[in-house]
């Protein structure tokens, strides 16, 4: 079970036996337009790619000020990535071949570029720090004990990013939507009857449960927004807003 399974669960048990028991789902429709979920994949792809560059063949994962600066100064590269990106997630063509935008779809080129520049700002004010994984795959055995037998199911899926700085792990949710979702308290994540529950805030918390049972350095949940990453002080770390 993912966290999003969960979170279908939580929010219409009815839906989750129809996609996850019965197997239903939604036709694949041909399109050119790039929903969010498109947008998504093809910002994480970039800075997947960009980061994978920067370590190189390095062991330790330490990026610093000066590799992200350098980043940034070489425009026509980043912009490559970007295309690269476009064209594994979108155009599904080789890289080697051209791909034709139309007017929209440069303009979410422009977007997603902006948003990795953004990224790269906010990722060097960081600095130093070890970037340790990207689109990771975490799973948990959890035992589930009913009133006459009892059964292992698997909880896990993919963590966006991983980094560490000062022994602190960080588990990074990046998001590219304007919806901002913060947390009251715990209940909250598991209450059905909300009409805007924090589902991200969850799928992340229980990413850093999963984590937390792997390795010994402290866990900090984060969504990070890349449009708010522009504020001297924002923190992509989920506080709950009530006291503890």
């Amino acid at each position: 079970l993912s966290p999003s399974a969960l979170n279908v669960w939580l929010d219409c048990p009815l839906k989750f036996y129809l996609r996850y028991a019965c197997q239903l789902y939604e036709a694949d429709e041909v399109t050119t337009e790039i929903d969010s979920s498109v947008f998504g994949n093809i910002f994480h792809r970039t800075t997947e790619i960009i980061y994978k560059e920067i370590l190189g063949h390095k062991s330790d994962g330490l990026i610093t000020r000066a590799a992200i600066d350098d980043v940034l100064k070489d425009e026509l590269t980043l912009r490559e990535t970007v295309n690269r990106a476009f064209k594994e997630e979108f155009f599904q063509i080789p890289t080697h071949q051209h791909a034709e935008y139309d007017g929209l779809q440069l303009l979410n080129k422009e977007v997603i570029t902006a948003y990795v520049k953004q990224l790269l700002r906010r990722d060097a004010e960081h600095c130093p720090f070890r970037y340790l994984a990207a689109e990771y795959r975490v799973k948990q055995a959890v035992n589930v004990v009913c009133s006459d037998s009892s059964f292992t199911i698997s909880l896990g899926g993919s963590i966006d990013r991983m980094d560490e700085k000062d022994g602190i792990l960080r588990i990074v949710d990046y998001k590219t939507g304007t919806t901002i979702q913060e947390a009251r308290d715990m209940e909250q994540l598991f209450d059905c009857t909300a009409e805007h529950r924090p589902y991200h805030v969850f799928q992340t918390f229980l990413y850093a449960s999963i984590m937390c049972r792997k390795q010994n350095l402290k866990v900090a949940p984060s969504l990070l927004y890349i449009h708010k990453a522009a504020s001297e002080d924002y923190s992509p770390v989920i506080c709950l807003k009530e006291p503890r």
